[in-house]
């Protein structure tokens, strides 16, 4: 059967475990994906657990902030928690909730959990966006502070005059017919 997953997310939070490194990944859905909603102007992130194997020995640990992408395959593993260790959990993400465990078994109850993370066999941290540069180098425009001298103009070489003379199409000059200067002078001493 097919199990393979490619993510992509920000690390909130890493942790040792035995001989493995495990990192929690914020990833926002794409835009074509439904949104999971936060409130009217945000989206709420999915969070994964991702699992090193033989990492606290081999990987170094991940910044809070980083951007990765990882391949691996889905596993779930059960284990055991005691209510001990569940309100102890709490009172680190909480304020102190006042509940407090009394008597012999109190210590004794657990529960069994579940838990599906990734199994990470490659990786790769994504750098930081970098801002677009623009395609043309901006010019500063200065204002003029003195009147300039006009520029000189100089004359083009021959060639350019000729290859741009053939490359515009040629008008037509209208004709126009003249009169012989006998012509003229005849209605002049007519009159």
């Amino acid at each position: 059967m097919l199990n393979k997953v490619i993510f992509e997310g920000i690390v909130t939070n890493t942790w040792k475990y035995g001989s493995d490194t495990f990192v929690r990944l914020a990833s926002y859905r794409d835009p074509a994906l439904p949104p999971r909603k936060q409130d009217e102007m945000h989206d709420a992130p999915d969070y994964v657990n991702a699992r090193f194997t033989n990492g606290a020995q081999l990987m170094p640990d991940f910044p809070r902030g980083t951007q990765l992408r990882i391949e691996g395959f889905l596993q779930s593993r059960e284990y055991t928690e005691t209510l001990a260790e569940f309100m102890r959990k709490a009172n680190k993400s909480t304020k102190e909730i006042g509940i407090e465990l009394t008597g012999p078994d109190a210590r004794q109850i657990s529960i069994g959990r579940n838990t599906v993370e990734i199994v990470v066999t490659s990786h790769v941290i994504i750098p930081p966006a970098q801002p677009a540069k623009p395609a043309y180098p901006q010019t500063v425009r200065k204002p003029a502070l003195a009147a300039k001298p006009a520029p000189v103009a100089t004359e083009k070489p021959a060639i350019v005059e000729a290859a741009a003379d053939e490359a515009q199409p040629k008008a037509e000059k209208p004709v126009r017919k003249t009169k012989s200067p006998a012509a003229e002078a005849q209605p002049a001493s007519a009159a």
